[in-house]
């Protein structure tokens, strides 16, 4: 892990990180990782889709940003990310904190890429805005004719999308 100087899966540990250690099986790098976990030198993080990873303590106190795009893992610190901390706090009361769990989103090369390829809407996605948008200009109609019985009826069945 020292070697790797990122979080990384148990998978990797395994396989050797690519060739900078003996390959182990994967049953040991589990155990051995709840072990130091136990002792307070290893914390596992999800970031995203992927497996789970793990850092070690002594890199310092650092939170996280994943891309649910192409899975790419950033480390920041935390101090960084005390404008949103704030906005939540603000918002919910709560207190979060990002090394456990990354903030997820797209990372600026995926952001790009999704603002410049036009059209990229899925089918399923087209059927639920359409599927809103006459949902809502039902609801003004009930709204302009002073009944609203029907808002308790039925708003719960959406079409099968796809179909």
């Amino acid at each position: 892990m020292l070697a790797a100087r990122k979080p990384i899966s148990a998978e990797e540990i395994a396989d050797g990180l690519g060739g900078m250690m003996t390959q182990s099986d994967i049953a040991s790098v589990y155990r051995n990782l709840e072990t130091l976990g136990e002792l307070g030198l290893v914390r596992h993080l999800h970031a995203g889709h992927g497996p789970g990873r793990y850092v070690l303590e002594a890199f310092g106190d650092r939170e996280y940003l994943a891309c649910e795009s192409c899975g790419a893992l950033e480390s920041v610190d935390p101090a960084a990310l005390d404008g949103v901390r704030a906005a939540v706090r603000g918002l919910s009361g709560f207190e979060v904190r990002f090394s456990h769990l990354p903030i997820v989103g797209l990372c600026p090369r995926c952001a790009k890429q999704r603002r410049t390829t036009p059209g990229e809407r899925s089918p399923a996605g087209a059927e639920l805005q359409q599927f809103s948008r006459a949902r809502s200009a039902e609801i003004m109609g009930l709204y302009r004719r002073g009944g609203t019985h029907g808002l308790a009826c039925g708003w719960g069945q959406l079409p099968k999308l796809g179909a």
